[in-house]
């Protein structure tokens, strides 16, 4: 919980109490038991004098082990005035190391919090207040619980444990296997009897383990755990029966790698019979021994004596220091067979690096031939003797002349210097990167050890580039040396300055800043992922993909405080400028411009960032280059930490830092007025990358026509990793794939507040995240004492009816459609208020998604409303999502309570922009009657204001003259398909032009001109597919405007002439992948047409082959037509209510065969089959008359029809208007 509290609870930002000491001894979780970071103040203060239990202990305490509840685990603080800039950096911290770094135990997650603020306020290290000290943050947040215990990520999984239900009463240990898991190693096995533990082992990499069990315990358990799967006991048993025991082994000397070896044995014969015909074997599991005594042979063993016997073996030279090695004696005899355990710890060298020696410097120097001397340090338990080391470069940059040195015979924790030195040739590369090596140690002959290490290359400067891990770097217009060095060169954009740019007009507005997010002309790769959108915020950054949050705080990079894939020019807490973007075409680049930006002491700051089309400025890895411009900048102190500039991951667990706190790396300068830093990928770094040969295709073939192409993957890495890809075909480059999940989705209070009259319309609003999966239903559980009148429809989910005092509210879940609108859509509730509700009441909401995306599919929370007894308003009409016609009269309308005898009545066209006065100090009669402003906005809201009291139209509505009804938020086009548009026309308009945007209205496109307003157009769908498609209207004789209110998707349409039968791969390290894919023309009309093949690589970059066909004429030309084929159904969309009560659907046959052609809804299932028979050969048509098999009418929307025959399906889409 991230909000406000005490020492006993949890409360809302208004000081009402949401959560208390009280209220834990009521939950009924079981063991799903959570960990609980409260990152509020004083709810860890476990010392509080005035109650028994602090608010976290009560969290500890709750439940027993027969009724668990509560949690396993509690961060607080006990300090009473902790700050809310520390502790969002803490709680951010924690999460970051949870969700991205692996860390999962109680304690390591306290310890990533406090360590996020270490890092965040390096200015704040001495001891001082909740505002000034990390120290302070360090005392006072404290974990109540145990601090090894881990916490799940995700459900945990079942895997297998196979292992023996009884062991022989003589046997010594226990073997188990782990099966069903992809990675069966690292699972812990432990052995406990009579509350005592027995053993402990790790499973291998084949998921076996070997575990001791004394004899003398008859009964004892297994538990077998790995993070993340459920752990399974098992008890086991002895039985009865005495054999041969091992009583006892030893070596005659610790083992050791690389020498000879003695066991000595003894076994016992526990039998009351004498056991003869004795065999006695010695096996090593992992071979590491040889076995040099053969077969030992026993004649006969009587009762209770025993035998003592000597193996014989010897070790491998390789250095496996510490290692546990398992020997198996196998005893075969007349009375059966037997096993026993030996295990032994190996003794051996081991080395690292330490460090190297050249002649003149401590690093080495790029374009140069050098010798090197290198220093290994022997952390093993025995001397290495003497050996040689051979020595190979992991860098592309890099190469070996000299491999091999020798070295003396090194001790325990002593170094030793190579006795010769080795020879390195370093190319050209970028000063102050690394260069990674592996060294082979080699001894008689033999590789026995091998490790990596890495050497600097070329001096660390202010004037050399900075690095990131992946292979980005920062180049500065001030650094110096054998490489492109960027040069300031301001391009202005902002208008008021002579430039092109575009305003943003914001999406998400805070008191702190606000966010746009805009669609890119072109597609970029950043860090591995691919991009087609950013989002800018005003406080000098943008993100990479969608973020509908705004930053204001500025922190570290990399860190877990921000935006994820975050570019930053100057992160700050920005007040009072303009941000312009603007699409440079002829230079192929896009600028993100600053103006005037005021931050610390009102000092302003213009600078901008530059995106470069990456078809026309490269990097070796296609990742995009970016570029800082600074006119004016002014890097001023602002709670403790200035600005921070540089780049970030996805991750945020890599990036490059160029500033933060006022502190640059070694490698950058301190920022100034007319410089840039331009961000590339170091053309000399390992990325694994792949290309392909060809680049593109152009295909001349027949109709009816097969060809087989050949496509080539190269992973041009030599040392790095492998690289999966998957295979899919498009019309357009692809569209990234999008994670979607429900969890950022909420409901959200409209009300402040309720009062007891009749009846009252409580306000709410469903918040839509656009990375959302669409939602199915969703409900608001009402307290007593709230009575349910009514209730509107939510969207396109409908109120599902439900009515009484303490009512559960439903929309959706089956009635209407899926909601799948992005940001706020208002509904509203009618309730009667009992009139002694009086305190703060709580109204728990429960949202779930049609489980098209990722988990989770559900989200709950719950609302608090507050009672009120001053006066209150609120505005009935317009209040969101109405129409008015410019010039026209209408009636706006609201109601209150109070005495408020005057309104004064305000309108606003743009959303931030300034409120024009409508009407002053009119009555307060419930209504005003005004004459609508010639005004075409989508934007409008009204404002009632009386004194301090006011109310706000919930949503924008629109004043225009032509009203798009058709296409909406929800609908999607068909590439290439017949679509329409379809508005009303309120006004004097006799004709239109209809233009097109694919990137949500920055650029137009024009379908028609001088049309007759009709109210409906129809149009072949054009290219290219985008989630951010609109249609506008123009009044061809006056200009007046009116667009499609929220964006709709143009999708690809199935490329059925591209396939292949290898749709995922993976590409090793210098190594190439051969694909084939299959040309088939045989759906196909002569002409031209164009597809591309989409590389996906893991975990989001997208390579696009383009392939363009040209389809002749065939000379054999039959009338019958060559090849089955599926026309687009007309009309397209079709019209129920303008008695159009079918659609036709044409298909060719080439021979007569089987067909079934099927209608399915948009979620998948079969409504209608039309046709299921054998056909013959031909042209054939049928009708759809809209309904289903139970002959009722369906509703609007998309549907599709499917058409199979033995050899051929085909799938297109209708779209059916009632």
């Amino acid at each position: 919980y991230r909000g406000c509290g005490s020492y006993d609870h949890w409360s809302s930002i208004d000081g009402y109490n949401i959560f208390a000491n009280e209220n834990l001894m009521n939950l009924n979780n079981g063991f799903k038991l959570p960990f609980v970071t409260s990152i509020v103040c004083a709810g860890g203060d476990f010392a509080v004098e005035n109650i028994p239990s602090c608010f976290g202990e009560i969290w500890l305490n709750a439940g027993d082990p027969g009724q668990p509840k509560g949690a396993i685990g509690f961060i607080g603080p006990s300090e009473y005035n902790t700050s809310t800039a520390w502790n969002n950096c803490h709680d951010l911290g924690i999460y970051q190391g949870f969700t991205q770094e692996g860390i999962n135990t109680c304690a390591g997650l306290m310890l990533r919090g406090k360590m996020e603020l270490y890092n965040n306020f390096p200015d704040c290290h001495e001891w001082g207040g909740p505002e000034e000290s990390d120290q302070l943050y360090f005392f006072v947040y404290n974990l109540l619980g145990d601090p090894g215990l881990r916490v799940l990520h995700s459900p945990p999984q079942p895997f297998q444990l196979n292992c023996p239900d009884q062991l022989d009463a003589n046997q010594n240990y226990l073997p188990v296997t782990i099966e069903n898991v992809q990675n069966a190693a690292e699972f812990t096995v432990s052995i406990t009897a009579a509350d005592s533990l027995i053993a402990v082992a790790k499973t291998n990499s084949a998921g076996s383990a070997y575990l001791p069990v004394p004899t003398e315990i008859t009964e004892f358990s297994i538990t077998t755990s790995k993070y993340g799967f459920i752990p399974i006991t098992k008890d086991i048993s002895r039985s009865s029966a005495q054999y041969l025991q091992l009583v006892q082994y030893s070596f005659e000397q610790p083992p050791q790698n690389n020498s000879s070896i003695q066991l000595e044995f003894t076994l016992k014969n526990n039998n009351s019979n004498a056991i003869n015909s004795i065999n006695i074997n010695l096996n090593s599991l992992d071979n590491y021994f040889q076995i040099e005594t053969n077969s030992i042979y026993v004649e006969s063993l009587l009762p209770q004596n025993t035998y003592t016997g000597i193996f014989n073996l010897t070790s491998q030279p390789a250095w496996q220091n510490q290692q546990c090695k398992n020997l198996i004696i196998e005893v075969n005899s007349a009375s059966g067979n037997q096993e026993f355990l030996v295990q032994t710890q190996l003794l051996s060298p081991e080395v690292i690096f330490s460090n190297f020696q050249t002649t003149t410097r401590d690093y080495l120097l790029p374009n140069s031939i050098q010798n090197i001397y290198l220093e290994l340090e022997n952390i093993g338990a025995i001397a290495t003797g003497d050996f040689t080391a051979n020595l190979s470069s992991l860098s592309p940059r890099c190469q070996i002349l000299q491999a091999t040195a020798g070295f003396s015979s090194i001790d325990p924790e002593n170094f030793e210097m190579s006795n010769n030195p080795l020879q390195i040739e370093v190319f050209d590369v970028y000063p102050g990167s690394s260069a990674n090596f592996l060294l082979q140690i080699m001894q008689a002959g033999n590789s026995v050890f091998s490790t990596q290490f890495e050497l600097p290359v070329g001096l660390v400067s202010e004037t050399a580039p900075t690095y990131s891990k992946y292979g980005y770097c920062a180049i500065e217009s001030r650094d110096a040396g054998n490489f492109d060095i960027p040069a300031y060169n301001w391009i202005e954009i902002n208008p008021e300055y002579g430039g092109n740019g575009v305003a943003l007009e914001y999406d998400f507005i805070t008191y702190d800043g606000a966010v746009e997010i805009v669609p890119l002309p072109f597609w970029v790769n950043y860090f591995e992922h691919s991009y087609d959108t950013i989002s800018i915020c005003t406080d000098g950054w943008f993100s990479m993909g969608v973020c509908e949050q705004v930053f204001h705080r500025n922190r570290q990079i990399p860190s877990g405080n921000g935006p994820n894939s975050i570019v930053a020019p100057f992160w700050d807490e920005l007040e009072n400028g303009q941000v312009h973007y603007y699409y440079d075409s002829e230079n192929n680049q896009f600028i993100v411009q600053w103006t005037n930006w005021e931050n610390y002491d009102n000092n302003q700051n213009t600078f901008q960032a530059i995106i470069f089309d990456p078809d026309y400025y490269q990097t070796p890895s296609a990742d995009v280059k970016i570029l800082f411009q600074y006119k004016e900048v002014h890097n001023e102190d602002q709670e403790n930490n200035y600005a921070t500039v540089g780049i970030e991951n996805y991750t945020e667990d890599d990036g490059i830092n160029m500033s933060y706190a006022n502190r640059q790396p070694s490698s950058a300068h301190p920022l100034e007025s007319e410089t840039a830093i331009l961000f590339t990928v170091d053309p000399y770094s390992d990325i694994p990358y792949l290309t392909s040969s060809p680049e593109a295709f152009q295909l001349n073939l027949a109709e009816n026509e097969t060809q087989d192409i050949t496509l080539n993957l190269t992973n041009h890495s030599q040392f790095g990793e492998a690289i999966d890809f998957s295979v899919e075909f498009s019309h357009f480059t692809k569209q990234q794939k999008t994670e979607r999940d429900i969890s950022l989705d909420q409901v959200i209070r409209g009300n402040n507040g309720y009062i007891p009259i009749l009846p009252m319309e409580l306000l709410f609003y469903l918040f839509h995240n656009a990375q959302s999966e669409p939602v199915h239903g969703l409900s608001l559980d009402f307290p007593t004492g709230f009575t349910v009148q009514t209730a509107s429809n939510l969207g396109s989910m409908n109120w599902n009816g439900e009515t009484g005092d303490g009512a559960t509210v439903t929309w959706g879940f089956g009635n209407g459609d899926n909601f799948d609108e992005t940001g706020v859509q208002a509904f509203q509730v009618t309730v009667i208020i009992d009139e002694n509700m009086t305190e703060t009441v709580e109204i728990p909401w429960y949202i779930e998604g049609d489980g098209s995306g990722n988990e989770p599919h559900t989200n709950s929370g719950s609302i608090f409303i507050d009672p009120t007894s001053s006066g209150f308003i609120w505005l009935e009409y317009p209040n969101g999502g109405e129409h008015l016609i410019a010039t026209s009269q209408d009636t706006i309308k609201w109601n209150s309570y109070g005495a408020l005898d005057e309104m004064d009545i305000f309108i606003r066209y743009q959303s931030g922009g300034e409120w024009q006065i409508l009407a002053e100090n009119a009555p307060n009669l419930g209504e005003y009657i005004f004459q609508v402003p010639a005004v075409i906005s989508n934007e409008c809201k009204i404002m009632l204001s009386s004194g301090y009291i006011n109310d706000f139209s919930a949503e924008e509505f629109q004043i225009s003259a032509l009203d798009i009804s058709y296409p909406n938020a929800a609908t999607e086009m068909l590439y290439a398909g017949q679509d329409s548009v379809i508005w009303e026309n309120y006004g004097n308009i006799t004709t239109i032009d209809i233009d097109i945007s694919h990137d949500d209205g920055y650029s137009w496109q024009n379908l028609a001109s001088n049309l007759e307003n009709t109210g409906k157009f129809y149009f072949q769908v054009p290219g290219p597919t985008s989630p951010y498609c609109h249609l506008r209207l123009r009044d061809t004789q006056t200009g007046l405007t009116n667009k499609t209110t929220a964006s709709f998707a143009i999708v690809d349409s199935p490329v059925d002439w591209l396939s292949t039968a290898n749709t995922e791969g993976t590409v090793q390290a210098n190594t190439t992948e051969t694909l084939i894919i299959t040309v088939d023309t045989s759906t196909l009309e002569p002409g031209e047409y164009t597809a591309y093949i989409n590389i996906i690589i893991n975990p989001g970059r997208i390579m696009h082959i383009p392939v363009e066909l040209q389809v002749e004429n065939s000379s054999n030309y039959q009338e019958i037509p060559a090849v089955t084929k599926l026309e687009q159904n007309y009309p397209n969309p079709f019209f129920l209510q303008n008695n159009r009560s079918n659609t036709a659907i044409n298909f060719k046959l080439s021979t007569a065969v089987e067909v079934v052609l099927n209608i399915y809804n948009s979620r998948g299932q079969k409504v209608k089959t039309l046709i299921n028979q054998k056909m013959p050969a031909g042209e054939h048509k049928l009708f759809w008359n809209g309904k289903d098999e139970q002959n009722k009418t369906l509703g609007s929307g998309i549907y599709f029809y499917n058409l199979q025959t033995p050899n051929r399906n085909i799938t297109k889409k209708l779209i059916l208007i009632k």
